[in-house]
């Protein structure tokens, strides 16, 4: 199975994929921007919905980007702690991408390689020092 995440909108998506890239189940939340807490449990509501366990999850896609800062954050973090448990390929795609996941599911990639990076499209905004 192949797990997708989502969390560039304030209603974050998951999807389940079969290893031919079927959609099997999709999840999308109606709690915004409270990624940090409904991810996970989600996740699990997800997988256990679908009478699966974390161990079949064979690879994860996650949108790494441009969109909301936080979610990002929450979400990246969570696919690549997943994928370094679970030693699966992670695949990061940008928003634009979404609809093109063969570039995911095409990996010849079988176990952990690296972690995704967030990918914000625009410079942080940091605001000057008062002292």
């Amino acid at each position: 199975m192949i797990l997708y995440i989502d969390t560039t909108e304030k209603n974050f998506e998951l999807r389940l994929y079969n290893k031919d890239g079927l959609l099997v189940d999709k999840f999308v939340s109606t709690s915004e921007s409270n990624h940090s807490e409904e991810l996970i449990k989600n996740i699990d509501a997800l997988i256990i919905g679908n009478n699966i366990s974390k161990t079949d999850i064979s690879k994860i896609t996650i949108v790494s980007g441009p969109g909301s800062y936080t979610g990002l954050r929450v979400g990246v973090a969570t696919a690549n702690a997943m994928a370094y448990a679970l030693n699966i390929p992670i695949f990061g795609i940008k928003a634009e991408e979404k609809e093109a996941l063969e570039l995911a599911f095409a990996s010849k990639l079988s176990s952990f390689d690296s972690p995704v990076e967030v990918y914000y499209n625009n410079p942080p905004h940091i605001t000057a020092s008062k002292k």
